[in-house]
């Protein structure tokens, strides 16, 4: 059964573990906080808040538990060195326009490791589309989405990687790239990525 996009996104706050992993965007803004490697065995605290109109809540896929850890995407498959062992920082959900709009974001400090940030954006995008499946085979219930990726960054100069625009990666023009400064407080509509893949 096809739903609107209202009925599809109240569907996955009901099915997603929205109290463990789960941050509500609260009066058309969504803060996404993330500790980050900076150097050798120091951490910075990374915040970036994003406007939006509609409905949004995001999903901090690697969030540790208890005991400092990160739970596997899937327990009951074995996580070491799987492909669905990789992943990205947050996924934004947000319900807008008749539409449920998904956006992967990965962070990083002063460097671009393209290979990986490829990998973790990719392995997102396919728990993406393992989640719409999951909901669709158990529930018969369905909808299109559209899934964007961004990859966040204080590089000094991360030009080389980019492309002739100084937006997408060259190795990945799916993946736009955004400076910290540059997103913080954007609105998630307003943001650029002209590579946008339909799930359904």
């Amino acid at each position: 059964m096809t739903l609107n996009a209202q009925g599809y996104f109240d569907h996955l706050k009901a099915y997603l573990n929205m109290s463990y992993y789960a941050t509500y965007g609260v009066d058309g803004e969504i803060k996404l906080r993330e500790k980050i490697d900076v150097s050798l065995g120091k951490k910075t605290n990374i915040v970036v808040v994003l406007k939006f109109e509609g409905q949004a809540f995001a999903v901090k896929l690697d969030k540790k538990n208890s005991r400092g850890n990160h739970d596997p995407l899937f327990h009951f498959l074995d996580d070491t060195g799987k492909p669905w062992s990789k992943r990205c920082d947050f996924i934004v959900f947000h319900l807008r326009g008749g539409r449920v709009n998904v956006h992967c974001f990965e962070f990083k400090w002063e460097t671009l490791s393209v290979d990986n940030v490829i990998a973790q954006l990719n392995a997102s995008a396919a728990w993406c589309r393992t989640l719409c499946n999951a909901i669709k085979n158990y529930t018969n219930k369905s909808k299109r989405v559209y899934l964007r990726k961004y990859v966040l960054t204080r590089h000094p100069n991360p030009d080389p990687y980019l492309d002739a625009n100084n937006k997408s990666l060259n190795s990945e023009q799916a993946i736009r790239h955004y400076h910290y400064d540059e997103i913080d407080g954007m609105r998630i509509e307003d943001r650029e990525n002209a590579t946008e893949e339909v799930i359904s």
